[in-house]
């Protein structure tokens, strides 16, 4: 699709692609080699958002920062599942979304901004990019962007939303203020800790969990980074924007608390993500022997630390690995495994086949390196009818239920993680308590109705 090394330099310039690159091989694997610290953020009990029940007819905008099929992570797949279903409620879906494809994909330009329209899945999907590199950091928010807004100003006066929601804040939040100046209301839905931390992980260079970044003071001190200028200056953007939307939803009680803590006074509404798959119906039984990994392969996904602990288990166990990554990663984990036949690598689930892969196992391993928001393969898994190994970070203890139906270790312990292992390898399925979560039509009926709230101006 043209989306390469030359599109992002030509995207975000050479001084942006180096800096990127030098967090990525050298400031990441030392960061998240040494994992510590724990946390307990303090959650107060939060109201479910209700469900609209009428039939829908408002014209949404849906903005992320990227979108399939140049990536196609946790975000990515809310976006798609809430776009196909507002859609089937009866709304008018539009996605916008930023892409650093080469410059010759985009046919069309405006006002320093280049385009290309699309079809995918009957929803019509906006990819734009700056025609030359602004400048900005892909870390940073910006308070402004005059190329970026003086597009947006022309394509919204041409959609006429009643609705911009906004599913990340990197690349693209100067568009808040310009929904600010049309006075199209705007939503933001919190999917990782971006607008908080620019590393979005909360995970500082010396490996720990950060309990703060105190309006970006500390984050000038314990992960200093050339993409970042001013970091009190981000995080006074950030609130900016944040308090600008009509509500700020985020995934789970878990991530609510940790903006609420680290923007006092900000209000947050919990909306889980829909899981997309039925909910599992027959009793599971027999020896827990079959292990799977599913994600993308990466340091903070703790694939590494899941194959060292995984050569310990007994003979008769297997291990699937699915999922993309980066090719050199890719390969370390292949050279780690490489003298274990039965850890086997089958690369990317297309959407249609993820059933059939989560039948399949017995136990799925989710051993994050970092506080998550959400994690779908955790609560598909368990909807599958899958025992959980997980890491007891982030938002993942909210739905493993100890012994039930899964267990919890420690992230980045190799010891710990092979001991959840082997309690998974003993468990007995008459312990089994089964789970199931809110699928994507409730997630969009509860986003309809946060629309429908808005004030008439």
């Amino acid at each position: 699709m043209g989306f390469s090394l030359l599109g992002s330099l030509e995207a975000y310039g050479l001084k942006q692609v180096i800096s990127q690159g030098y967090e990525k091989l050298v400031v990441d694997p030392e960061r998240y080699r040494h994992i510590h610290g724990e946390e307990s953020v303090p959650v107060r009990p939060l109201p479910a958002v209700p469900k609209s029940t009428g039939k829908q007819n408002k014209t949404v905008v849906l903005v992320v920062h990227s979108y399939y099929p140049d990536s196609g992570g946790g975000t990515e797949r809310f976006g798609k599942n809430l776009a196909a279903a507002l859609r089937m409620a009866g709304n008018r879906v539009i996605l916008l979304a930023y892409s650093a494809r080469v410059f010759s994909a985009y046919p069309n330009r405006y006002a320093g901004i280049v385009y290309v329209m699309e079809t995918i899945d009957e929803i019509p999907v906006i990819r734009f990019r700056h025609r030359r590199p602004n400048g900005a950091g892909l870390k940073d928010i910006p308070k402004e962007d005059p190329a970026l807004e003086k597009f947006a100003r022309e394509l919204f006066s041409q959609i006429h939303p009643d609705v911009v929601h906004f599913l990340h804040l990197s690349r693209i939040n100067p568009l808040t203020g310009v929904c600010q100046y049309l006075n199209i209301p705007y939503f933001v839905t919190v999917t990782d800790f971006f607008a908080l931390c620019h590393s979005s992980t909360r995970i500082d260079r010396f490996g720990g969990i950060c309990g703060g970044c105190k309006e970006g003071a500390r984050c000038k001190k314990a992960c200093p980074t050339i993409q970042i200028k001013a970091p009190e200056e981000r995080y006074r953007n950030a609130l900016r924007l944040l308090k600008g939307a009509e509500a700020v939803v985020t995934p789970s009680a878990y991530t609510a608390g940790v903006f609420q803590r680290e923007f006092p006074g900000l209000k947050t509404s919990v909306i889980p993500h829909g899981i997309g798959l039925a909910p599992f119906r027959r009793a599971r039984s027999g020896a827990v022997r079959r292990f799977l990994f599913v994600g993308r392969l990466s340091d903070v996904k703790g694939v590494g630390f899941l194959i060292s602990a995984f050569h310990n288990m007994p003979p008769d166990c297997s291990l699937r690995i699915y999922g993309d990554g980066p090719t050199r990663y890719k390969s370390n984990l292949k050279h780690l495994a490489a003298k274990d036949k039965r850890i086997a690598f089958y690369g990317l689930v297309p959407p249609e086949s993820i059933a059939e892969v989560y039948q399949e196992a017995d136990c799925v391993v989710v051993p994050s390196l970092v506080p998550e928001t959400y994690n779908f393969v955790v609560r598909e898994a368990l909807q599958s009818g899958c025992l959980v190994v997980a890491s007891a970070v982030g938002a993942i203890p909210e739905v493993v239920v100890e012994g039930r139906n899964g267990f919890l270790v420690p992230c980045g312990q190799k010891e710990e993680l092979h001991t959840g292992l082997m309690r998974a390898y003993d468990f007995s399925w008459d312990n089994w308590t089964s789970s199931q979560f809110p699928n994507t039509r409730d997630e969009a009926a509860s986003y309809s109705y946060l629309y429908e709230q808005i004030k008439e101006v």
